[in-house]
């Protein structure tokens, strides 16, 4: 909830299939309100600015221009809008310059449907409810890298270190570190790595 109210969404995707997933999943979450679905840019700064959404979905690729080219201006007509950049690309192109512009979060379009839940709560500094899914145990939430990265963050590795490493780039592990912290259902790398100790010592 936002001041007493459901958490406004608008969902921006030009793809029919890729709204009505999304948009079933939110409409099924009880403190949350679909106010509008954009197809392209125009639609997705003109529904901003009349449906006054708290958080935005909004794809990379629209028929009218990249999504990462309006972060600066839906950041301008609602300052406080939270951003979510969804792709179903390799990710890793786009992870610096979204968070440069000021996006607050970043999916792949395959991720599980907790994934986009928590986002929204957390980029709203809320507490993500909890779903059948994130009663998983924490270990299974996590990939094979997801792991393997979450355990060099546990030792105080920096991003630029565990990407030396592993020899990936420091935009991947920025990724994923990310994701972490969304499966997580954390805001900070503190909490996740507590939250992590407690999981492998159980």
């Amino acid at each position: 909830m936002v001041n007493g109210r459901k958490i406004k969404v608008l969902v921006v995707d030009d793809h029919p299939v890729v709204v009505q997933g999304i948009t079933s999943l939110l409409v099924g979450e009880p403190q949350i309100n679909v106010v509008g679905v954009g197809m392209n840019g125009a639609e997705c700064l003109s529904l901003t600015e009349d449906a006054n959404p708290d958080v935005v979905l909004l794809d990379i690729n629209l028929p009218d221009g990249c999504g990462i080219d309006l972060i600066e201006k839906l950041k301008e007509i609602k300052p406080q809008v939270k951003i979510i950049i969804i792709t179903g690309q390799d990710p890793s192109p786009y992870v610096n310059i979204s968070m440069k512009k000021k996006a607050d979060h970043f999916l792949v379009k395959d991720c599980h449907n907790y994934e986009i839940i928590s986002a929204i709560f957390i980029v709203l500094g809320k507490e993500p409810p909890y779903h059948k899914e994130i009663n998983n145990s924490t270990n299974n939430m996590l990939t094979a890298r997801e792991k393997e990265i979450m355990n060099m963050v546990a030792m105080s590795l920096h991003n630029k270190e565990i990407a030396r490493q592993l020899k990936i780039t420091t935009r991947t592990v920025d990724y994923h570190v990310s994701n972490i912290l969304t499966k997580l259902g954390v805001r900070t790398r503190l909490e996740a790595v507590l939250k992590w100790i407690k999981t492998v010592s159980a």
